[in-house]
Protein backbone atom coordinates (compact mmCIF):
# COMPACT_ATOMS: atom_id res chain seq x y z
CA UNK A 1 0.00 0.00 0.00
CA UNK A 2 1.39 3.40 -0.98
CA UNK A 3 1.89 6.26 1.48
CA UNK A 4 -0.82 8.27 -0.29
CA UNK A 5 -3.32 5.39 -0.01
CA UNK A 6 -2.49 4.94 3.67
CA UNK A 7 -3.02 8.66 4.34
CA UNK A 8 -6.32 8.52 2.47
CA UNK A 9 -7.58 5.59 4.54
CA UNK A 10 -6.56 7.34 7.77
CA UNK A 11 -8.42 10.47 6.70
CA UNK A 12 -11.53 8.46 5.74
CA UNK A 13 -11.51 6.65 9.09
CA UNK A 14 -11.17 9.97 10.93
CA UNK A 15 -14.12 11.49 9.06
CA UNK A 16 -16.30 8.45 9.79
CA UNK A 17 -15.50 8.71 13.50
CA UNK A 18 -16.10 12.44 13.38
CA UNK A 19 -19.61 11.98 12.06
CA UNK A 20 -20.60 8.88 14.01
CA UNK A 21 -19.03 9.44 17.42
CA UNK A 22 -21.14 12.41 18.58
CA UNK A 23 -24.50 10.74 17.99
CA UNK A 24 -24.47 8.02 20.64
CA UNK A 25 -22.56 7.68 23.89
CA UNK A 26 -22.39 4.65 26.13
CA UNK A 27 -22.81 6.78 29.26
CA UNK A 28 -26.27 7.99 28.24
CA UNK A 29 -29.50 6.21 27.33
CA UNK A 30 -32.21 8.42 25.82
CA UNK A 31 -34.92 5.83 26.50
CA UNK A 32 -34.46 6.23 30.28
CA UNK A 33 -34.89 10.04 30.32
CA UNK A 34 -38.25 11.78 30.36
CA UNK A 35 -38.50 15.20 28.70
CA UNK A 36 -41.14 17.45 30.27
CA UNK A 37 -42.54 20.88 29.43
CA UNK A 38 -42.40 20.67 25.64
CA UNK A 39 -45.30 22.14 23.67
CA UNK A 40 -43.77 23.20 20.36
CA UNK A 41 -40.33 21.56 20.37
CA UNK A 42 -39.81 17.93 19.33
CA UNK A 43 -38.27 15.74 22.11
CA UNK A 44 -35.38 14.67 19.87
CA UNK A 45 -34.06 18.26 19.94
CA UNK A 46 -33.42 17.97 23.68
CA UNK A 47 -32.22 14.38 23.47
CA UNK A 48 -29.74 15.29 20.73
CA UNK A 49 -28.14 17.92 22.97
CA UNK A 50 -27.86 15.43 25.83
CA UNK A 51 -26.28 12.80 23.59
CA UNK A 52 -23.78 15.28 22.15
CA UNK A 53 -22.95 16.53 25.63
CA UNK A 54 -22.09 13.06 26.90
CA UNK A 55 -20.00 12.34 23.82
CA UNK A 56 -17.58 15.19 24.48
CA UNK A 57 -17.57 15.73 28.24
CA UNK A 58 -16.17 13.39 30.87
CA UNK A 59 -18.82 11.47 32.88
CA UNK A 60 -18.21 13.74 35.88
CA UNK A 61 -18.96 16.80 33.71
CA UNK A 62 -22.41 15.49 32.80
CA UNK A 63 -24.17 17.42 35.54
CA UNK A 64 -27.16 19.62 36.29
CA UNK A 65 -25.16 22.74 35.36
CA UNK A 66 -23.75 21.37 32.09
CA UNK A 67 -27.19 20.16 30.97
CA UNK A 68 -28.71 23.54 31.80
CA UNK A 69 -26.06 25.46 29.86
CA UNK A 70 -26.17 23.06 26.89
CA UNK A 71 -29.94 23.54 26.50
CA UNK A 72 -30.00 27.26 27.30
CA UNK A 73 -27.36 27.80 24.60
CA UNK A 74 -29.87 26.72 21.96
CA UNK A 75 -31.87 29.87 22.73
CA UNK A 76 -35.12 27.89 22.70
CA UNK A 77 -35.62 27.64 26.47
CA UNK A 78 -35.83 30.14 29.32
CA UNK A 79 -35.53 27.57 32.13
CA UNK A 80 -34.02 24.09 32.41
CA UNK A 81 -34.21 21.73 35.40
CA UNK A 82 -32.95 18.15 35.68
CA UNK A 83 -33.85 15.34 38.10
CA UNK A 84 -31.43 12.60 39.07
CA UNK A 85 -31.73 9.21 40.73
CA UNK A 86 -28.54 7.66 42.13
CA UNK A 87 -26.39 9.84 39.85
CA UNK A 88 -28.44 8.77 36.84
CA UNK A 89 -30.43 11.33 34.86
CA UNK A 90 -34.15 10.58 35.05
CA UNK A 91 -35.90 13.65 33.62
CA UNK A 92 -35.35 17.11 32.16
CA UNK A 93 -37.99 19.83 32.49
CA UNK A 94 -37.82 22.89 30.23
CA UNK A 95 -39.75 26.11 29.76
CA UNK A 96 -39.95 27.12 26.11
CA UNK A 97 -39.48 30.60 24.66
CA UNK A 98 -41.64 32.19 22.00
CA UNK A 99 -39.60 31.85 18.81
CA UNK A 100 -41.60 33.40 15.94
CA UNK A 101 -40.06 36.88 15.72
CA UNK A 102 -41.44 39.65 13.46
CA UNK A 103 -39.09 42.18 11.87
CA UNK A 104 -40.34 45.75 11.48
CA UNK A 105 -38.18 48.86 11.00
CA UNK A 106 -38.79 52.36 9.67
CA UNK A 107 -35.88 54.70 8.87
CA UNK A 108 -35.67 58.12 7.26
CA UNK A 109 -32.66 60.28 6.51
CA UNK A 110 -30.90 62.19 3.76
CA UNK A 111 -34.15 62.48 1.84
CA UNK A 112 -34.51 58.68 1.65
CA UNK A 113 -37.16 56.51 3.31
CA UNK A 114 -36.55 52.89 4.26
CA UNK A 115 -39.09 50.31 5.46
CA UNK A 116 -38.25 46.73 6.48
CA UNK A 117 -40.71 43.90 7.12
CA UNK A 118 -39.98 40.27 7.82
CA UNK A 119 -40.24 37.29 10.09
CA UNK A 120 -38.00 34.45 11.25
CA UNK A 121 -38.32 31.40 13.45
CA UNK A 122 -35.39 29.25 14.70
CA UNK A 123 -37.65 26.34 15.61
CA UNK A 124 -39.70 25.51 12.52
CA UNK A 125 -42.03 22.55 13.18
CA UNK A 126 -40.32 22.17 16.54
CA UNK A 127 -37.20 20.75 14.85
CA UNK A 128 -34.68 23.55 15.62
CA UNK A 129 -34.42 24.62 12.01
CA UNK A 130 -34.28 28.36 11.37
CA UNK A 131 -36.00 29.97 8.40
CA UNK A 132 -36.32 33.72 7.88
CA UNK A 133 -37.30 36.22 5.22
CA UNK A 134 -37.06 39.99 5.00
CA UNK A 135 -38.58 42.47 2.56
CA UNK A 136 -37.24 46.00 2.31
CA UNK A 137 -38.47 49.08 0.48
CA UNK A 138 -35.95 51.81 -0.31
CA UNK A 139 -37.88 54.64 -1.96
CA UNK A 140 -40.38 52.00 -3.18
CA UNK A 141 -37.61 49.82 -4.67
CA UNK A 142 -37.74 46.30 -3.17
CA UNK A 143 -34.94 44.20 -1.67
CA UNK A 144 -35.29 40.67 -0.34
CA UNK A 145 -33.29 38.39 1.94
CA UNK A 146 -33.94 34.71 2.70
CA UNK A 147 -31.99 32.42 5.02
CA UNK A 148 -32.00 28.89 6.42
CA UNK A 149 -29.83 27.61 9.29
CA UNK A 150 -29.58 24.08 10.69
CA UNK A 151 -27.50 23.98 13.91
CA UNK A 152 -27.59 20.16 14.18
CA UNK A 153 -27.44 18.63 10.72
CA UNK A 154 -28.75 15.04 10.92
CA UNK A 155 -28.49 15.29 14.73
CA UNK A 156 -24.69 15.60 14.58
CA UNK A 157 -22.32 18.43 15.35
CA UNK A 158 -22.29 19.59 11.74
CA UNK A 159 -24.23 22.78 10.98
CA UNK A 160 -25.21 24.64 7.81
CA UNK A 161 -26.09 28.20 6.81
CA UNK A 162 -27.74 29.19 3.49
CA UNK A 163 -28.53 32.78 2.46
CA UNK A 164 -29.94 34.45 -0.65
CA UNK A 165 -29.73 38.24 -0.96
CA UNK A 166 -31.15 40.59 -3.58
CA UNK A 167 -30.54 44.05 -2.16
CA UNK A 168 -30.28 47.71 -3.07
CA UNK A 169 -28.31 50.07 -0.81
CA UNK A 170 -27.23 53.69 -0.94
CA UNK A 171 -23.45 53.45 -0.51
CA UNK A 172 -21.72 56.66 0.58
CA UNK A 173 -17.97 57.20 1.01
CA UNK A 174 -16.89 60.03 3.25
CA UNK A 175 -13.73 62.15 3.17
CA UNK A 176 -11.22 60.45 5.55
CA UNK A 177 -9.31 63.73 6.06
CA UNK A 178 -12.33 65.68 7.33
CA UNK A 179 -13.46 66.02 10.94
CA UNK A 180 -17.05 66.28 9.72
CA UNK A 181 -19.07 63.87 7.52
CA UNK A 182 -18.34 65.21 4.00
CA UNK A 183 -19.52 62.88 1.23
CA UNK A 184 -17.02 62.14 -1.57
CA UNK A 185 -18.98 59.47 -3.46
CA UNK A 186 -22.59 58.37 -3.54
CA UNK A 187 -24.02 55.39 -5.44
CA UNK A 188 -26.86 52.90 -5.41
CA UNK A 189 -25.34 49.44 -5.00
CA UNK A 190 -27.46 46.54 -6.27
CA UNK A 191 -26.20 43.15 -5.09
CA UNK A 192 -27.22 39.56 -5.78
CA UNK A 193 -25.56 37.26 -3.26
CA UNK A 194 -25.71 33.50 -2.70
CA UNK A 195 -24.00 32.20 0.44
CA UNK A 196 -23.49 28.64 1.72
CA UNK A 197 -21.50 27.45 4.72
CA UNK A 198 -20.94 24.18 6.53
CA UNK A 199 -19.27 23.88 9.91
CA UNK A 200 -18.45 21.52 12.72
CA UNK A 201 -18.54 21.91 16.52
CA UNK A 202 -15.45 20.15 17.88
CA UNK A 203 -16.29 21.19 21.44
CA UNK A 204 -18.84 23.49 23.00
CA UNK A 205 -16.14 26.20 22.89
CA UNK A 206 -14.57 25.43 19.49
CA UNK A 207 -16.24 25.60 16.06
CA UNK A 208 -15.01 25.93 12.49
CA UNK A 209 -16.80 26.62 9.21
CA UNK A 210 -16.08 26.72 5.50
CA UNK A 211 -18.08 29.06 3.27
CA UNK A 212 -18.47 30.06 -0.34
CA UNK A 213 -20.49 32.94 -1.75
CA UNK A 214 -21.19 34.25 -5.22
CA UNK A 215 -21.77 38.01 -5.37
CA UNK A 216 -22.76 40.19 -8.31
CA UNK A 217 -22.57 43.97 -7.76
CA UNK A 218 -23.73 46.79 -9.99
CA UNK A 219 -23.52 50.52 -9.21
CA UNK A 220 -25.64 53.41 -10.45
CA UNK A 221 -26.77 56.86 -9.35
CA UNK A 222 -30.44 55.85 -9.21
CA UNK A 223 -32.27 56.79 -5.97
CA UNK A 224 -29.29 58.73 -4.61
CA UNK A 225 -30.70 61.97 -3.08
CA UNK A 226 -30.20 65.04 -5.27
CA UNK A 227 -28.35 66.92 -2.53
CA UNK A 228 -25.81 64.07 -2.35
CA UNK A 229 -25.30 63.98 -6.12
CA UNK A 230 -24.77 67.73 -6.15
CA UNK A 231 -21.92 67.31 -3.63
CA UNK A 232 -20.08 64.50 -5.40
CA UNK A 233 -20.30 65.43 -9.09
CA UNK A 234 -18.48 64.64 -11.23
CA UNK A 235 -17.92 61.00 -10.24
CA UNK A 236 -17.21 57.80 -12.15
CA UNK A 237 -19.63 54.95 -11.62
CA UNK A 238 -17.72 51.75 -10.63
CA UNK A 239 -17.85 48.81 -13.02
CA UNK A 240 -20.06 45.75 -12.61
CA UNK A 241 -18.33 42.89 -10.80
CA UNK A 242 -18.82 39.21 -10.12
CA UNK A 243 -16.89 37.72 -7.22
CA UNK A 244 -16.49 34.26 -5.65
CA UNK A 245 -15.58 34.49 -1.96
CA UNK A 246 -14.09 31.47 -0.20
CA UNK A 247 -14.05 31.69 3.59
CA UNK A 248 -12.67 29.91 6.64
CA UNK A 249 -13.56 30.93 10.19
CA UNK A 250 -13.18 29.59 13.72
CA UNK A 251 -15.06 30.40 16.93
CA UNK A 252 -13.15 29.89 20.17
CA UNK A 253 -14.88 30.38 23.50
CA UNK A 254 -18.45 30.25 24.73
CA UNK A 255 -21.04 32.21 26.65
CA UNK A 256 -23.01 30.96 29.63
CA UNK A 257 -26.53 32.14 30.41
CA UNK A 258 -26.71 33.50 33.96
CA UNK A 259 -30.02 35.03 35.02
CA UNK A 260 -31.00 35.40 31.34
CA UNK A 261 -27.87 37.38 30.34
CA UNK A 262 -24.71 36.16 28.62
CA UNK A 263 -21.34 36.02 30.40
CA UNK A 264 -18.13 34.59 29.00
CA UNK A 265 -15.80 35.19 26.08
CA UNK A 266 -15.67 34.49 22.35
CA UNK A 267 -12.95 34.98 19.73
CA UNK A 268 -13.95 34.75 16.06
CA UNK A 269 -11.17 34.66 13.44
CA UNK A 270 -12.08 34.83 9.76
CA UNK A 271 -10.25 34.89 6.46
CA UNK A 272 -11.80 35.25 2.99
CA UNK A 273 -10.26 35.09 -0.45
CA UNK A 274 -12.03 36.81 -3.34
CA UNK A 275 -11.76 35.43 -6.87
CA UNK A 276 -12.74 38.02 -9.48
CA UNK A 277 -14.91 36.45 -12.19
CA UNK A 278 -15.90 39.71 -13.90
CA UNK A 279 -14.21 43.07 -13.49
CA UNK A 280 -10.77 44.57 -14.07
CA UNK A 281 -9.53 44.44 -10.46
CA UNK A 282 -7.18 41.85 -8.95
CA UNK A 283 -8.12 39.01 -6.64
CA UNK A 284 -8.09 40.05 -2.97
CA UNK A 285 -8.36 38.82 0.59
CA UNK A 286 -10.01 39.90 3.85
CA UNK A 287 -9.07 39.03 7.43
CA UNK A 288 -10.96 39.86 10.62
CA UNK A 289 -10.57 39.14 14.33
CA UNK A 290 -13.47 39.80 16.72
CA UNK A 291 -12.94 39.21 20.46
CA UNK A 292 -15.70 39.84 23.01
CA UNK A 293 -15.69 39.41 26.77
CA UNK A 294 -18.44 39.84 29.37
CA UNK A 295 -18.01 39.28 33.10
CA UNK A 296 -20.41 39.72 36.00
CA UNK A 297 -18.62 42.08 38.41
CA UNK A 298 -21.49 41.82 40.90
CA UNK A 299 -24.91 40.17 40.75
CA UNK A 300 -26.41 43.17 38.93
CA UNK A 301 -23.32 44.71 37.30
CA UNK A 302 -21.61 43.45 34.13
CA UNK A 303 -18.51 44.60 32.26
CA UNK A 304 -18.47 43.98 28.49
CA UNK A 305 -15.53 44.50 26.14
CA UNK A 306 -14.95 44.09 22.41
CA UNK A 307 -11.77 44.31 20.33
CA UNK A 308 -12.03 44.06 16.56
CA UNK A 309 -9.23 44.07 13.97
CA UNK A 310 -9.69 43.99 10.21
CA UNK A 311 -7.70 44.24 6.99
CA UNK A 312 -8.28 43.89 3.23
CA UNK A 313 -6.16 44.53 0.17
CA UNK A 314 -9.26 44.98 -2.01
CA UNK A 315 -9.57 48.05 -4.20
CA UNK A 316 -13.31 47.47 -4.70
CA UNK A 317 -15.46 50.16 -3.09
CA UNK A 318 -17.97 47.61 -1.76
CA UNK A 319 -15.31 45.42 -0.09
CA UNK A 320 -13.67 48.11 2.01
CA UNK A 321 -14.07 47.89 5.79
CA UNK A 322 -16.97 50.20 6.65
CA UNK A 323 -17.31 51.44 10.22
CA UNK A 324 -19.78 53.68 12.00
CA UNK A 325 -23.39 53.66 13.06
CA UNK A 326 -25.33 50.44 13.42
CA UNK A 327 -22.78 47.96 14.80
CA UNK A 328 -19.33 49.50 15.28
CA UNK A 329 -18.97 53.05 16.68
CA UNK A 330 -21.91 54.98 18.06
CA UNK A 331 -22.41 58.71 17.53
CA UNK A 332 -21.49 58.56 13.82
CA UNK A 333 -23.54 57.95 10.70
CA UNK A 334 -23.59 54.51 9.14
CA UNK A 335 -20.49 53.73 7.01
CA UNK A 336 -18.87 57.00 8.17
CA UNK A 337 -15.36 55.51 7.85
CA UNK A 338 -14.04 53.27 5.07
CA UNK A 339 -10.61 51.75 5.46
CA UNK A 340 -8.08 49.20 4.28
CA UNK A 341 -7.24 48.32 7.91
CA UNK A 342 -8.82 49.19 11.25
CA UNK A 343 -9.01 48.54 14.97
CA UNK A 344 -12.14 49.02 17.06
CA UNK A 345 -12.60 49.00 20.84
CA UNK A 346 -16.00 49.06 22.59
CA UNK A 347 -16.47 49.10 26.36
CA UNK A 348 -19.78 48.86 28.25
CA UNK A 349 -20.89 48.78 31.87
CA UNK A 350 -24.33 47.14 32.09
CA UNK A 351 -26.38 47.47 35.27
CA UNK A 352 -29.64 45.68 35.99
CA UNK A 353 -32.18 48.30 37.03
CA UNK A 354 -35.22 46.05 37.17
CA UNK A 355 -35.84 42.34 36.71
CA UNK A 356 -38.66 39.82 36.83
CA UNK A 357 -39.55 36.62 34.96
CA UNK A 358 -40.86 38.51 31.90
CA UNK A 359 -38.60 41.57 31.63
CA UNK A 360 -35.09 42.76 32.47
CA UNK A 361 -34.16 46.45 32.21
CA UNK A 362 -30.47 47.34 31.93
CA UNK A 363 -28.84 50.75 32.11
CA UNK A 364 -25.63 51.08 30.08
CA UNK A 365 -22.65 53.44 30.03
CA UNK A 366 -20.17 53.05 27.17
CA UNK A 367 -17.19 54.33 25.20
CA UNK A 368 -16.24 53.48 21.59
CA UNK A 369 -12.95 54.18 19.80
CA UNK A 370 -11.74 53.56 16.24
CA UNK A 371 -8.48 53.75 14.32
CA UNK A 372 -8.08 53.29 10.55
CA UNK A 373 -5.38 53.03 7.93
CA UNK A 374 -6.66 55.03 4.97
CA UNK A 375 -4.49 57.85 3.63
CA UNK A 376 -3.73 60.18 5.34
CA UNK A 377 -4.96 58.42 8.51
CA UNK A 378 -2.45 56.24 10.40
CA UNK A 379 -3.61 53.03 12.05
CA UNK A 380 -2.05 53.83 15.45
CA UNK A 381 -4.10 57.04 15.89
CA UNK A 382 -7.74 57.15 16.96
CA UNK A 383 -9.78 58.68 14.14
CA UNK A 384 -13.02 58.68 16.13
CA UNK A 385 -14.25 58.13 19.68
CA UNK A 386 -17.52 58.61 21.53
CA UNK A 387 -19.10 58.07 24.93
CA UNK A 388 -22.68 57.82 26.06
CA UNK A 389 -25.46 56.06 27.91
CA UNK A 390 -28.21 53.67 26.90
CA UNK A 391 -30.92 51.24 27.93
CA UNK A 392 -31.66 47.59 27.16
CA UNK A 393 -34.98 45.77 27.51
CA UNK A 394 -34.49 41.99 27.63
CA UNK A 395 -37.44 39.60 27.20
CA UNK A 396 -36.38 36.24 28.75
CA UNK A 397 -39.38 34.38 27.30
CA UNK A 398 -38.84 35.52 23.70
CA UNK A 399 -36.05 34.10 21.56
CA UNK A 400 -32.97 36.35 21.84
CA UNK A 401 -35.04 39.54 22.01
CA UNK A 402 -33.16 42.58 23.31
CA UNK A 403 -34.37 46.13 22.53
CA UNK A 404 -31.54 48.67 22.48
CA UNK A 405 -31.44 52.49 22.71
CA UNK A 406 -28.19 54.51 22.94
CA UNK A 407 -27.24 58.19 23.10
CA UNK A 408 -23.62 58.90 22.13
CA UNK A 409 -21.55 62.10 22.01
CA UNK A 410 -18.38 62.08 19.85
CA UNK A 411 -15.26 63.59 21.45
CA UNK A 412 -12.80 62.69 18.68
CA UNK A 413 -14.08 63.76 15.27
CA UNK A 414 -17.58 65.19 14.77
CA UNK A 415 -21.00 64.01 13.71
CA UNK A 416 -24.68 64.66 14.41
CA UNK A 417 -25.94 61.06 14.62
CA UNK A 418 -26.18 60.82 18.40
CA UNK A 419 -29.17 58.47 18.83
CA UNK A 420 -29.14 54.83 17.73
CA UNK A 421 -31.55 51.99 18.38
CA UNK A 422 -32.03 48.42 17.30
CA UNK A 423 -32.28 44.77 18.33
CA UNK A 424 -29.79 42.76 20.44
CA UNK A 425 -26.91 44.06 22.48
CA UNK A 426 -24.55 46.33 20.55
CA UNK A 427 -21.96 43.57 20.76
Amino acid sequence: MSIKQNHFLQLAAFLILLIRAPVYAESFSAEDVEILGLERTQPFVVLTELKLLTSTESPSAFSTDSIEQQLLATGLFSKVNSEWNNEKLKSVTVEEKWTTIPIFKLNSGGGTRQSIFGVYDPNILGRRIEIGAQYELLENVPSTVFWNKIPRLFETKFFTDLQVWNTKRIRLKYDPTSMEPIVMKGFLLQSNRYYAAVGYEFRSDLKARLSVEHQTDQFSEDLVPTEILNQVQPQDVPEKTKILLYGLSTDWGAYKIVDHVQVGSLVVAQIKWGQVLEGSMENFYQVKLDATYTVDVTKNLLWAQRLQLGHTDSTFLQFKNYLGGFDSIRGFVDNRFAAESYWLVNSEVRHKLYTNSKLILQGVAFTDALGIKESPRKIENAVAASAGVGARVIAPKIYRLVLRLDYAVPFINKDESKISFGLQQYF
